[in-house]
């Protein structure tokens, strides 16, 4: 309840310190939600506002400078790679296979898979697919659906891997 009543009354002053700490980036708001949502499914409770203060400050200090925090990695860590990659000057490739065979190819290889696979999987690609609607025609769990596609797409990558 501390934390809440914290976040609310000092929001601003809490984007200005997320600004300061990301050094001026574009990503202190995002940086404060972040924060914000660790500490609320962290259920840690604090004494007093200032205590909310210390922890949020100090999460989303961790959250910047450490290299092993997911923010880091889904943040800074992807915008440093995407622009040191869009500075390398990379030869465009002329596709050489058209869609058309391209399509037979994933055809073939969607025949790969067993029966039941195949037909998750089609009905992931051709419909409006709903895991819980299937679920709910077919009675298979959604979960185990869901794995189903995932185990699919997998298998795909890897046949096309092998192939080049």
């Amino acid at each position: 309840m501390i934390l809440n009543k914290f976040i609310s009354t000092n929001y601003k002053r809490l984007k200005e310190i997320a600004f300061n700490i990301s050094r001026k980036s574009n990503i202190h708001e995002d940086l404060l939600h972040d924060s914000i949502i660790s500490l609320l499914e962290s259920g840690k409770t604090f004494e007093s506002e200032q205590d909310a203060e210390y922890y949020l400050i100090r999460v989303m200090y961790l959250s910047v400078n450490s290299k092993t925090s997911p923010f880091y990695k889904k943040e800074i860590a992807w915008v440093k790679n995407r622009s040191e990659l869009n500075t390398l000057k990379l030869h465009e490739v002329e596709p050489s296979t058209s869609v058309r065979e391209l399509n037979e190819n994933l055809d073939i290889l969607v025949t790969r898979l067993n029966k039941f696979e195949r037909m998750v999987f089609e009905q992931y690609i051709f419909t409006d697919f709903d895991y819980s609607e299937l679920s709910f025609h077919t009675g298979i769990p959604v979960d185990y659906l869901y794995i189903t596609v995932k185990n699919c797409k997998t298998k795909l990558r890897n046949y096309v891997l092998r192939k080049k």
